[in-house]
């Protein structure tokens, strides 16, 4: 696990490097990290930074509509669906 989190920050890393370079920026407070896996004993979760900032590891999160947990069942979305149908 180590080998993949220490890549995942260098990526990170190059990824804000490429920002800052062409005049984006990558909101600490917006970002966050879903570690997908579906292995059942129990491991750490990656610990990532962006710009000196640890970003909150998340069991679900919202992106472009769509809800993805961190085992990809998509119950949350299923349920957010089954929500917003029953609203009267």
């Amino acid at each position: 696990m180590n080998t993949a989190e220490r890549k995942l920050q260098l990526d990170l890393n190059k990824l804000t490097n490429w920002a800052d370079q062409n005049g984006f920026k990558f909101s600490t407070d917006m970002t966050c990290v879903v570690h997908f896996c579906n292995q059942r004993k129990l491991h750490p979760d990656p610990s990532r930074f962006l710009n000196n900032h640890p970003l909150p590891i998340v069991k679900e999160v919202k992106f472009l509509g769509l809800y993805f947990d961190n085992k990809l069942t998509f119950l949350p979305h299923i349920k957010y669906l089954k929500r917003n149908a029953i609203r009267p």
